[in-house]
């Protein structure tokens, strides 16, 4: 898909293999459940979009992709390399990334307490403001308590 521009679009349970996007908008679509695998984005720009439940696998990002107010609800990214994609005021709420690379991928603005991992964002950027939701990700992944010193 090339030069396009989707609004309210319904993609639900939608099934993308092998495919390309590329200078497309997609604003205010629902990709509940979808499944997208070896799919190449390059100028992409998902606008206010719900992933929810959707499959990502084998993602690449060969250009600049914007996530911005998206809702990643349960969504499972894998094995995906996403250096130049930025995401902003999506929701992460049990998001599971594994085997990703973001080196690169910019997730300031965005609530990290719903990841699923903390370890799996090996590489990203994010801002100082997310270091109390980083912390915490890190604690219950390794199940570490924190106790009060006694003085």
């Amino acid at each position: 898909m090339t030069r396009s521009w989707l609004t309210d679009a319904d993609l639900s349970g939608l099934t993308l293999t092998s495919a390309r996007l590329d200078r497309c908008v997609l604003t205010s679509c629902s990709l509940v459940g979808a499944h997208l695998d070896t799919v190449a984005v390059k100028d992409v720009i998902f606008e206010n979009c719900r992933l929810d439940y959707a499959t990502l696998h084998q993602i690449k990002a060969t250009g600049p992709v914007a996530f911005v107010g998206c809702s990643l609800t349960e969504t499972a990214l894998s094995a995906c390399a996403l250096p130049t994609a930025a995401f902003d005021g999506c929701k992460f709420t049990g998001l599971a990334i594994e085997s990703c690379d973001l080196r690169g991928t910019d997730l300031r603005g965005n609530d990290l307490s719903g990841l699923a991992s903390a370890t799996a964002l090996r590489g990203a950027i994010l801002g100082d403001s997310q270091l109390p939701a980083l912390t915490q990700l890190f604690l219950d992944e390794l199940a570490i308590t924190v106790a009060l010193e006694s003085p």
